[in-house]
């Protein structure tokens, strides 16, 4: 799954970030899921965002606040 989040191909990464949460692999998963928050596309930064939401840790929160704070107005409203 971890090779899935960073594969080239946009809809593998969609399809990998989409079965995490399902899954329970978002605690495991949490590093390569916080890569894609660094993604070209704002629907998987937004995904990406959401499915971090639900793991409370430390770092999570952390990688949260950064991407909040550097997420473009319109992506800001999409996940607040």
């Amino acid at each position: 799954m971890q090779s899935e989040l960073a594969a080239a191909s946009r809809g593998r990464r969609k399809r990998a970030l989409e079965m995490v949460i399902p899954l329970g692999l978002t605690v495991e998963l949490q590093h390569a899921v916080a890569a894609l928050l660094g993604d070209e596309d704002p629907f998987l930064r937004v995904s990406a965002i959401e499915a971090l939401a639900t793991v409370d840790g430390d770092l999570t929160r952390q990688v949260l606040r950064d991407a909040l704070l550097s997420l473009p107005p319109r992506e800001r409203e999409v996940v607040t």
